[in-house]
């Protein structure tokens, strides 16, 4: 049992620094990301992420401009490790949208898919 407790806080620990090294970063974690998702049909659409400081980790919601997502969507996930983010929500019809990005610069970049098969390139910056 020990040991197991051991682990979890050095866990969080790790976690706790790597999300402390990003936010220091040019961009940050938090705010509000715009960009582009590509579409299975390759049709771009307008994303919105808008991501905040919870009292455990973040919270936040996803809006689309084509209309794919219902307005302002809650993120069910949003986990950064020093390397990547990730986000995941559920579309209306429930299907889970999972988007993995990297930090470029001023901006993450990266794919996104679904539990159904769909995928797609993905880039936003955060909105200034």
């Amino acid at each position: 049992m020990h040991l197991l407790k051991t682990a979890l806080c050095a866990l969080v620990l790790a976690v706790a620094i790597a999300l402390a090294a990003f936010a220091g970063g040019p961009a940050g974690i938090e705010g509000t990301w715009v960009g582009t998702a590509i579409l299975p049909d390759q049709t771009p659409d307008e994303v919105t992420l808008i991501i905040e400081k919870a009292e455990k980790g973040y919270k936040g919601k996803v809006s689309d401009a084509a209309g794919v997502l219902a307005p302002e969507t809650p993120l069910t996930e949003i986990v950064y490790d020093g390397k990547e983010l990730k986000v995941v929500f559920p579309t209306a019809e429930g299907v889970v949208i999972s988007i993995v990005l990297k930090p470029d610069k001023e901006k993450f970049t990266g794919q996104w898919t679904s539990d159904d098969g769909g995928s797609g390139a993905v880039e936003i910056a955060k909105k200034k």
